[in-house]
Order: C-alpha cells, then structure tokens, then sequence
C-alpha cells in the first residue's frame, strides 16, 4: 500500500497524464481508446508503487540510529520560483 504521501504523488500524476491524453482527444468516439491508453501508460508505475509502499510499511518498524530533529531540513541549491511555506509541505 502506498503512504499518503505516495498517493498523493500518484494521484497528481495520473491527472496530469489523464488530462493531456483527453485534451488530444478529437472525437468523442475517440475517448475509450484514449482512457485505455491511459491505463496501460500507467499501470506499471503505480504498482510500482504500491509495491513500494508495501515493502515499506513491512520494514517501517525499524529503527534507523542518528539524531532526531524537529522541522523540515532544507538542503540544495536555492533556485527562483515560487516561494512555498514549509508548514505546508507533505513529509
């Protein structure tokens, strides 16, 4: 099973796909191929996924030694963009 946030993840993702596939759409008898393609586009992916997940809800009980902070810990290059509240992130 994925996290939340892997479903989330996976969700955005298969709107975003779906939209362009039926954006390209012509025909309306052109919808249930274009909804097939969907499917096969994306299902290698989110079972993936899922099996991720999976595997680590069964190992997720592990401890992992280091120390423990509070708050979100940003590293990495600063880039220009839209600035988010970390408050607001997923994670």
């Amino acid at each position: 099973m994925p996290n939340i946030g892997q479903g989330c993840g996976l969700a955005f993702e298969d709107g975003y796909v779906l939209a362009k596939r039926l954006g390209a759409v012509e025909r309306r008898s052109d919808v249930p191929a274009s909804l097939e393609g969907f499917y096969r586009e994306r299902i290698l992916r989110t079972a993936a996924v899922q099996g991720l997940g999976r595997m680590n809800s069964e190992v997720g009980g592990l401890q992992v030694e280091g120390p423990q902070v509070e708050g979100p810990q940003v590293e990495g290059p600063q880039v220009e963009g839209p600035q988010v509240d970390p408050r607001l992130t997923l994670g």
